[in-house]
This record gives C-alpha cells, structure tokens and sequence, in this order.
C-alpha cells in the first residue's frame, strides 16, 4: 500500500513505497483535492515502486482533468540529483593523460 502525503510547503503530493491497484481512488483523490489548493501541484512518484499500469493511466486522467479545470500540475518521476560541479583540480586529481609512445 502506497504512501500519500502533501507537503504545504513545496506544494507537493508525495507518493512512496509499492503501489498497488487498490491505491488508484486514493491518489486520484488525492490529485483532485490537491490541485485546487496550490497554484501549480508537484505530484512526486520518485519513491513510488511498483506501479501498475491502471494506476498509472488513472493519475494520468486525474492529472489533465485539474489541468482542463485550470490547475497545473507537474509530474515529476526522476529524483532531481544535479552533481555539483566538477573541478578537476579539487575532484580528480589523475586527469587522464595522453598515452606515451616510447
């Protein structure tokens, strides 16, 4: 059973752990509800595991009906990891040298 929470704050609806069929009508819930209540809803599945197809198509439904009601709303699935820049200097001191020919 999938976890639902709303963080105020960032205006985003977190789903987490292994989702099952029986956990559509809750996130739709969820979406509608939501959506309405924030000027652009950020529906976050990156710790969701084990979505079915049919809640996946649900959410989908759900999310471009708020949108045709005039309530944005951004999926996001992939965790937002940006590296931090690289320095070779500070991060990898063996920069890779031309082979040498003897």
């Amino acid at each position: 059973m999938a976890d639902i929470s709303f963080v105020a704050s960032d205006r985003r609806l977190v789903v987490s752990g292994p989702c099952t069929t029986s956990d559509s009508d809750a996130i739709v819930d969820a979406v509608e509800v939501f959506a309405g209540l924030v000027d652009r809803l950020v529906l976050d599945l990156t710790q969701a595991t084990d979505l079915p197809r049919e809640v996946a198509l649900a959410v989908l439904r759900a999310v471009r009906n708020a949108e045709r009601d005039g309530y944005p709303v951004a999926i996001q699935t992939v965790a937002d990891r940006a590296a931090p820049p690289r320095h070779p200097i500070l991060t990898d001191l063996r920069t890779p040298q031309p082979a040498q020919r003897r």
